[in-house]
C-alpha cells in the first residue's frame, strides 16, 4: 500500500507492506510482493 502523509490508512489496512508514500514508491517491494493488479494513476 502507498500511503500520503496525514491521510488515515482503512481499517485492515495496518498489516499491508508500505511500498512508500504515493509519490515516491519503490518498484523493488512493489514487484517483490508479486502483485496480480498495480494501477498507476499517471
Amino acid at each position: 500500500m502507498a500511503t500520503a502523509p496525514g491521510t488515515a490508512l482503512p481499517e485492515g489496512a495496518e498489516s499491508a507492506e508500505n511500498v512508500g508514500e504515493i509519490q515516491a514508491v519503490s518498484l523493488e517491494k512493489i514487484i517483490a510482493l508479486k502483485p496480480d493488479l498495480v494501477i498507476d494513476p499517471k
